[in-house]
């Protein structure tokens, strides 16, 4: 990575937050990649950092600094929030525990159903062996 300062001779803007910038003094096309919309002008003083890739040419740059303006921006990179990370918690605690809960569950209804099938055999088989008092 290299830090390059100069004021802007000429720009090409590709989109909102791509653009090609050529600085005064410095022989090397800048391709701006950041995720903001970028905010230049001709003749704006600049710091760019980026890195020259052969097969293109270019300097692609993913940060920049307008000195004139008082403007920076980079590439953004995701980031988690405390909402988002309970939201992952909260989903995790949901997949995991419930599922456990509920097959607890399922075997405490299957013993009670095998205790209710036994009784039910015992009340209906006369055969069956009978304390009488």
């Amino acid at each position: 990575m290299q830090r390059y300062k100069g004021k802007i001779s000429a720009f090409r803007p590709l989109n909102n937050y791509e653009a090609q910038v050529e600085l005064e003094g410095i022989a090397q096309v800048f391709h701006l990649s950041i995720g903001v919309p970028w905010v230049l002008n001709l003749g704006d003083e600049i710091i760019l950092i980026g890195s020259y890739t052969a097969h293109s040419g270019q300097v692609v740059s993913n940060a920049y600094k307008n000195l004139s303006k008082n403007v920076k921006g980079s590439l953004l990179v995701f980031s988690v929030g405390w909402g988002e990370l309970f939201f992952i918690c909260l989903l995790f605690f949901w997949t995991i525990f419930f599922p456990i809960a509920r097959f607890r569950e399922c075997m405490k209804v299957r013993k009670h159903n095998s205790v209710v099938r036994q009784l039910h055999e015992l009340l209906n088989n006369d055969s069956a062996p009978t304390i009488t008092a």
